[in-house]
């Protein structure tokens, strides 16, 4: 079943996941995430609507989340995390700081767009390697307003997260820094060019 929020409002001390979410259907309105939640399947955020996640919250789309349409915004001071073998769309505005946890064996796909805040790549499992590949096609430029942040939640200190470039040689365009922290490696392969703020 499909939650469909028509007019503004808040999402507020959920105790279930919700399977699918559409906010919005056409018409201007803004839900607010003043708590954290989850979304187990399908996120939907329709052209002209705003999902705004509060400062201190994070909105999850979490496992197993194969579907992620942005038509409108995602905003705020909060996170917007996806789990799982998604692949973020190209469309709508993504400015809140964003939080990549790779599946495994299946990667995340990191579409050519422009990523308005910081972006976390969060291995959090402990297995040894997550991959995220940048860019869905041959030669596309991905452009990061904020910083690039790798960071290892796992128990396994030997983890690593690949941002492959070989698959499609993407320019990567970084504003702020790229940042390993909580004993991740970064291993990054075959970027065509990465230029930084």
């Amino acid at each position: 079943s499909t939650i469909v929020m028509t007019g503004t409002a808040n999402i507020d001390n959920l105790a279930y996941p919700i399977y699918n979410l559409t906010i919005g259907t056409g018409s201007a309105i803004t839900v607010t995430a003043t708590s954290s939640a989850n979304v187990d399947n399908i996120l939907t955020v329709a052209a002209s609507a705003t999902l705004s996640v509060n400062t201190g919250m994070t909105f999850v789309s979490d496992l197993p989340c194969r579907s992620f349409v942005l038509n409108g915004a995602i905003r705020g001071a909060g996170q917007y995390w996806c789990e799982g073998s998604a692949t973020f769309p190209t469309t709508g505005t993504l400015s809140a700081e964003t939080c990549c946890i790779p599946d495994a064996p299946s990667p995340i796909t990191l579409a050519a767009r422009t990523y308005g805040g910081n972006v976390v790549f969060d291995h959090g499992q402990p297995s040894a390697t997550r991959t995220i590949i940048l860019g869905s096609g041959a030669g596309q430029t991905l452009n990061f307003s904020g910083d690039i942040r790798m960071r290892n939640d796992s128990a396994n200190t030997s983890a690593t997260t690949l941002l492959d470039g070989a698959t499609n040689n993407p320019t990567v365009n970084v504003t702020g820094n790229i940042i390993t922290e909580s004993g991740d490696a970064l291993t990054a392969n075959d970027v065509k060019s990465i230029s930084g703020g």
